[in-house]
């Protein structure tokens, strides 16, 4: 008797098979299925013929694509997102998008867990707003040049698995794209502020190719556009443009294969106005002050602040010069962990109006300043008297003289005390200072080891109630050398 292996049906087989070996078509799913046995209606196995019916490697084996798939990692399903975490994410297929942790607007991404060697990923941005950086090294990521990689929009990156992630490469290989808002890529001519000069995507500047001339009419695509165009990858299909580009003006190169991907050139400030005036009697210096003018025109004292590299990462060698349009003092001050003239956290006085000073940032958290109103190597005259304003010390079991700040002090006993050997002594320095008896009278005054006498005698001060006496100071930079002049009641 003959025996049927080929059924129709409108929804899937509930019946044992018959016979193994036999075939049942779903007319309204679309599906197909095989009898792989008579026991049950679970011995029916659907064939995967879509790629929604491929779940799990049995279904695979019986398309054929088993061996393929675990020879090469390949899993081409739909792109699942991948969420960075502490700066790691899991592969589970072949294609993925990434986003940042927490929907953060930036993150890192250093290391992709892998169970398989020879996998292959491509992986994109989730969300064109939350940016991840891909980081050579710290994980297990092998990038090219070493270098860390932001993802930009709308590309597709390429990575092959062999003890660690390479990227063999992107849909933006090979220049063929703009990069995204990459207000870097053209700077303008030190040598001519009407052109540009380029610089390509790894920050290398080609001092001698000249890209275009600066506008000052309104840009047509016929003319402006080709000049660019040899330089710049991808064909130029729009461009706008404010007429006469004055200082922060820009126009928009676009690309016309990816209406995303944009170039923005902006007009420098070269040769434009720039002073950044500041009215206020505080102000801490941003990255936007580099190679500018500070005036500091408030009539009170005023502190000008020196951030750390890590607020704001001024590169080496930058120089901004400070002006004291005030009456009163102008401070310049480094933050806690900023040298200035090798002196953590110190600062300098530009003292008079109408004076600057030059900062050059010479490290990380380096800066040396050079004043106007430091002047050596000339004969000056003035026609004011010159002097340092007298400070007072704090009276206390131990006194402490710092002499940067105090070169001429007071300091009133109130009790027997000790003078401890002062800071930031100067070769040639000279130093006054002025002891007052208290209303008791009677009060001693013992020295630091660096103080030193004639005839190696040290003096004794006057004992009356409210006396005053005179000390008067030489200094070799490491000793002070001091004669007394006593009893001014």
């Amino acid at each position: 008797m003959a025996r049927q292996y080929f059924f129709t049906g409108t929804a899937a087989p509930a019946t044992t098979p018959t016979f193994a070996g036999s075939i049942f078509v779903d007319t309204t799913g679309g599906k197909i299925y095989f009898a792989t046995g008579t026991t049950s209606s679970s011995d029916w196995d659907i064939l995967p013929i879509n790629l929604s019916d491929i779940n799990v490697d049995a279904d695979l084996a019986l398309a054929g694509l088993y061996k393929i798939k675990k020879a090469l990692a390949l899993d081409f399903q739909p792109s699942a997102e991948l969420t960075v975490a502490t700066g790691v994410v899991t592969q589970t297929q072949s294609y993925h998008t990434v986003d940042t942790e927490s929907d953060a607007a930036s993150d890192d991404l250093d290391t992709i867990t892998i169970a398989t060697d020879m996998s292959v990923l491509l992986l994109t941005l989730e969300n064109a707003a939350r940016i991840v950086t891909l980081k050579h090294g710290t994980g297990n990521l092998n990038l090219p040049d070493d270098a860390d990689i932001v993802m930009a929009e709308n590309t597709v990156y390429f990575l092959l698995y062999g003890t660690a992630w390479n990227l063999v490469g992107s849909s933006a290989s090979g220049g063929s794209s703009l990069p995204v808002d990459d207000t870097t890529a053209l700077v303008q001519d030190p040598a001519d502020n009407t052109k540009l000069m380029r610089i390509d995507v790894g920050g290398v500047t080609t001092a001698t190719t000249r890209v275009a001339t600066m506008p000052d009419a309104d840009i047509t695509l016929g003319t402006d556009a080709d000049a660019l165009h040899d330089n710049v990858a991808g064909e130029i299909v729009a461009i706008t443009e404010k007429t006469s580009m004055a200082v922060d003006d820009e126009f928009i190169i676009e690309d016309s294969a990816d209406s995303n991907n944009k170039k923005s050139l902006k007009r420098s400030t070269l040769g434009q106005d720039i002073q950044n005036t500041q009215t206020g009697t505080t102000y801490t210096l941003v990255l936007s002050d580099s190679a500018k003018t500070v005036t500091m025109s408030n009539a009170s004292a005023q502190t000008l602040t020196i951030p750390t590299n890590a607020s704001v990462a001024f590169p080496t060698n930058t120089v901004i010069v400070v002006w004291q349009y005030g009456a009163a003092t102008c401070t310049i001050t480094g933050d806690t962990g900023v040298t200035v003239n090798d002196v953590s956290a110190g600062s300098v006085d530009i003292g008079n109006q109408y004076s600057a000073a030059v900062l050059t940032k010479t490290g990380t958290d380096t800066w040396i300043i050079a004043s106007s109103t430091n002047v050596t190597g000339t004969v000056r005259t003035y026609t004011k008297q010159q002097n340092f304003g007298t400070t007072t010390l704090v009276d206390g079991a131990n006194i402490s003289w710092d002499l940067d700040d105090n070169q001429v002090s007071k300091v009133t006993l109130a009790g027997n005390r000790t003078l401890d050997n002062p800071t930031n002594m100067v070769d040639g320095g000279t130093y006054i200072l002025r002891v007052n008896q208290d209303a008791t009278g009677s009060r001693t005054l013992a020295y630091g080891s660096a103080y030193k006498w004639p005839l190696n005698v040290t003096p004794v001060l006057s004992t009356g109630a409210n006396d005053t006496d005179f000390i008067s100071f030489i200094s070799d930079g490491i000793s002070m050398f001091g004669v007394v002049s006593l009893d001014f009641a």
